[in-house]
């Protein structure tokens, strides 16, 4: 006979991706695509992930630059969001959001 010892919250979500997005605070997002892209993203509390097992889009708050290496240089100049389809989701990278100071430095030597 199987005892469960010390149950786990994990175990009442429908799906991982509803446990996730319930959780998840502001970072960055690094989403492979159906059609190779990889492209980047910030996900905060005005984003919004779909809430259902037919329809898990997201719409991420600001699209991010980046580089050769896919990791996050800058904001996209005048990104009003993203928004992805489920269909186009291969799948997806969560990073916490560097400091402002840190990120600055990074830029400069990328473009200087």
């Amino acid at each position: 006979m199987l005892r469960l010892v010390g149950g786990s919250e994990a175990h009442n979500a429908t799906s991982a991706w509803n446990a996730l997005f319930a959780e998840l605070g502001p970072c960055l997002v690094r989403a492979t695509l159906a059609d190779g892209r990889t492209i980047g993203g910030r996900y905060d509390e005005s984003c919004v992930a779909g809430y259902s097992e037919q329809i898990p889009d997201l719409y991420l708050s600001q699209r991010w630059d980046l580089d050769d290496e896919w990791w996050f240089v800058a904001p996209s100049h005048q990104s009003l969001g993203l928004w992805l389809s489920n269909a186009s989701i291969v799948s997806l990278e969560f990073y916490d959001i560097p400091d402002t100071i840190q990120m600055e430095r990074e830029t400069s030597k990328i473009k200087g």
